[in-house]
């Protein structure tokens, strides 16, 4: 019906052409329907010949038949996926768990890794005064008693 419709069109267009008086696109525009009409019936012989020898509902009943008598399709399943779409997602053992050893092994893992990038951002002189411990006991070192220092 679509290709129909565009043989229409383009004879009508060729007819506006010649009336216009286009001497020159008028005549181009014959070639071009010839085309169109040609490859319409390459179309239907080709495209539908599949069809005209296994319609989709012997399709659909050879399939019921082979399920009822124990063929599975279990091997098609990943057949006509792209090689990246076969790897799924593959979760940790613990994934949606949360308990409490888990919990407090994920927070050493953050702040081994915060002490890490601390250590890596530091001169190694305040790195070092991280690793001893809290800002009391650096005041401490140098006679304060807490607090910041303002100079």
């Amino acid at each position: 019906m679509s290709v129909t419709c565009m043989i229409l069109a383009e004879i009508i267009l060729c007819a506006v052409l010649f009336l216009k008086g286009g001497v020159v696109a008028g005549p181009l525009m014959v070639p071009l329907i010839v085309i169109t009409i040609l490859f319409d019936i390459y179309f239907k012989k080709r495209h539908y010949m599949t069809t005209n020898f296994l319609p989709l509902g012997d399709c659909a009943a050879t399939d019921e038949k082979n399920k009822e008598e124990g063929m599975t399709y279990e091997w098609l399943v990943d057949a006509y996926l792209q090689p990246q779409m076969k790897d799924r997602l593959r979760y940790p053992d613990n994934y949606g768990r949360i308990d409490e050893e888990y919990a407090a092994q994920q927070k050493a893992a953050r702040e081994l890794e915060e002490k890490k990038q601390m250590e890596a951002t530091m001169p190694k002189e305040d790195a070092a005064a991280v690793a001893e411990g809290p800002a009391e006991d650096i005041a401490a070192s140098e006679g304060q008693k807490g607090g910041c220092i303002i100079s």
